[in-house]
């Protein structure tokens, strides 16, 4: 007989402050599958940076794995967009 055991890799996720990734946290996913991540900032901020195992991968709101075959880190950070008044002063 023969006994098989499934691969998992792990993907772990972190947002600064001024938004949210989701999911967030640690998850596991299937050798060769994938996973979809969120990338929401909060009102009066803008995505700053996404990166991917260190790697800048630009200001995504969502980005996807595709066949994972190892673990992987996503981070996305934010910054406080400039708000005006009706009069052109900076809030």
């Amino acid at each position: 007989t023969a006994s098989f055991q499934v691969q998992t890799f792990s993907i772990t996720a972190s947002a600064g402050g001024g938004g949210l990734i989701s999911p967030q946290g640690t998850v596991t996913v299937v050798s060769g599958g994938g996973k979809n991540y969120s990338i929401t900032p909060a009102s009066g901020y803008s995505v700053a940076d996404v990166k991917v195992d260190g790697v800048s991968v630009g200001k995504p709101t969502s980005y996807a794995f595709a066949g994972i075959t190892a673990n992987h880190k996503i981070q996305a950070t934010f910054a406080r967009t400039t708000n005006t008044t009706s009069n052109g002063k900076k809030k």
